[in-house]
Parts: structure tokens; C-alpha cells; sequence
């Protein structure tokens, strides 16, 4: 993967770095906003001296690279259990939001670009191993919510929330095409709720996990995006009075915020679900009829 390093002078020429992002020809593009002044370490062994006053890096990955790695690599690689082929790192920026000529007020996101919290990409946008998950974790770097940061870092980590929940909310037919995985505000209109009826034996004033699904339009066969709500979560809503999620839900616009996550069922190996697992009531900002009646 390479990494370009950048100093600039104003926000004015962070906008033109994220404009010739935007022009670029794939189907990912997105933009990290990381809490901190400046990087200390690019990949996994590169390391850049303190001061470096860098406030964004672009990184760029080798897919035709990854792929000859792949079948030359001994199996398994250390401790990494591959199931297949690594995926190469997209084009994307990482901005370094402690920079003093970063202003995220004036900030320009084109349409087309994904945006989130984290740090520089490591060496694959998606390892394909089976710890996944712990890896996705890791390599975003964001500060947990009972992490304790210096002042600077924690006044950078609140206006980065702030910016996001500003941005226009992504549609899911956006997530499916741009194979979109990461924090986001996701937007649509519910087609189907089902319950999973499976999670424990039904019991008076519980309910069970349920699956809210989006409804899509113009996208390939096999992909979904859903929202998955826990038990408990559930729970609240029908001691809220949403006895009948099915028909509270269907039909109308919801709004839901949390991490994208891509899942590929082994059952069906052809079929791509991207989902967002709720686990707080916080993270349905809105709910509400379409305004348009769709």
C-alpha cells in the first residue's frame, strides 16, 4: 500500500485534495477523521517522528499486488487465518483534526464520498480472516467512550461527532454500491420487520430480537441492508407501547446511526447483507411517516 503525506496551509487546500478524491474512478472513496494532532505510525511497521505537523495522509492499496501475495503466502501468515484474498485499501484521506489549518466548519464532502471516524488504513481494507471483526475494531482506532483523552484530543473527538451527525444521512442503495462499511446515519424507508423468535423461549412483557429491513431499489440480487435490534432494546420499545413492531415500522423512514458491517451468511455464500446492530435507543435518531407518502 502507499501512503502520501501532506502539510498544508488552510482548509482551502485540504478541499482541493478531497475534490481530486472524488474524481478518482472506483466505487469506494471515503474520508477518516482522526481525534488526534498528527500520525505516529503509518501500516504496521512504518513509524514518522513527533512533529511532524502532517495533517492529512492518503493511502492507496494494490489489489493486482495483494492478490500475487495471496498465492505466494505461506497459510496461515503468523496468527491470520485468511478466507480468502485481503481486500485493497480504497482511496482515502485521513484527516488529523487537531491540525490548526483544519477547519471542519469548512469542510466540502462531495456526494459519492464516505466519511467516518478512525485513523490511517492499515494494510488491507478488509483482511478477510476469521477474526474479522476484532481487526475492523482495531484498525478504525477511535477513541472508546470511557477512553480518557488530553483536552485537545477530546475537543477534536467532539467536533469530528458533531461534523458527522451533520452530513447528510446515506441511503442504502449508496451503502450496497459503494460497498460502505463503517460508522454512519443511514436513511430508508422500512419494507419488512421480522422477529427472531429464536434468541430464548418467549416470556410475558419480553420480546424477542427483531430484523428491520430496508427497502432497496435498482440494486443487484443478494444484497440487503437491514437493522438488527436486540432483545433488549426491543424490550424498551414494547414497554414504549410498539406491541406490533411489524406494523409500527412498516412504511415508514427511520433513521438509524451506528457501524455498517458487511456479512455474508455461509448458508447462502452468494447473498450480501450490510447491516447496523442496535443496541441503544439512541441510535434511532428518527422515525416518521415519508413526507412524500412513499
Amino acid at each position: 500500500m502507499n501512503q502520501y503525506a501532506f502539510e498544508i496551509a488552510s482548509t482551502d487546500d485540504l478541499n482541493r485534495l478531497i475534490e481530486k478524491l472524488a474524481a478518482t474512478k472506483t466505487e469506494v472513496r471515503q474520508v477518516r477523521l482522526s481525534h488526534l494532532k498528527e500520525p505516529s505510525g503509518l501500516g504496521w511497521v512504518t513509524s514518522v517522528p513527533a512533529g511532524n505537523n502532517i495533517a492529512v495522509v492518503f493511502s492507496l492499496g494494490d489489489q493486482a499486488q495483494i492478490d500475487e501475495w495471496y498465492k505466494r503466502v505461506r497459510k496461515p501468515f503468523g496468527k491470520m487465518e485468511f478466507t480468502a484474498a485481503p481486500i485493497a485499501v480504497p482511496p482515502t484521506l485521513t484527516i488529523f483534526v487537531q491540525n490548526k489549518a483544519v477547519n471542519l466548519e469548512q469542510l466540502k464532502i462531495p456526494n459519492g464520498i464516505a466519511v467516518t471516524s478512525g485513523y490511517v488504513p492499515t494494510v488491507f481494507h478488509q483482511f478477510n480472516t476469521k477474526d474479522e471483526q476484532k481487526r475492523k475494531e482495531e484498525a478504525t482506532r477511535k477513541p472508546a467512550p470511557n477512553e480518557k483523552l488530553d483536552p485537545a484530543a477530546q475537543a477534536a473527538a467532539d467536533k469530528i461527532e458533531a461534523f458527522l451527525k451533520m452530513q447528510k444521512p446515506l441511503a442504502p442503495e449508496a451503502i450496497l454500491e459503494n460497498k460502505f462499511e463503517g460508522q454512519a446515519t443511514v436513511e430508508f424507508l422500512v419494507s419488512e420487520v421480522h422477529t427472531i423468535d429464536i434468541d430464548s423461549i418467549f416470556m410475558p412483557g419480553l420480546s424477542h430480537a427483531q430484523i428491520i429491513k430496508a427497502n432497496v431499489s435498482g440494486t443487484k440480487d443478494g444484497q440487503e441492508f437491514l437493522v438488527t435490534v436486540s432483545r433488549e432494546i426491543a424490550t424498551r420499545l414494547l414497554r414504549l407501547g410498539i406491541e406490533n413492531p411489524a406494523e409500527h415500522f412498516r412504511g415508514k423512514r427511520m433513521r438509524v446511526s451506528g457501524t455498517v458491517e458487511r456479512f455474508e451468511p455461509p448458508s447462502a455464500p452468494s447473498k450480501t447483507i450490510y447491516k447496523i446492530h442496535v443496541t441503544s435507543l439512541d441510535q434511532l435518531e428518527n422515525i416518521r411517516k415519508p413526507a412524500d407518502g412513499s
